[in-house]
């Protein structure tokens, strides 16, 4: 399992939340833009 984080987590003001649950889960991040691999 791993956590997809795109932009609208900035625009919607969502990395804290975002930041807190990967920091709590330990899961492996990929960050991308628009979801776009």
């Amino acid at each position: 399992m791993i956590v997809i984080v795109d932009a609208c987590a900035v625009r919607h003001d969502m990395m804290n939340k975002v930041l807190k649950f990967i920091e709590h889960t330990q899961l492996p991040v990929y960050v991308t833009p628009m979801a776009k691999d």
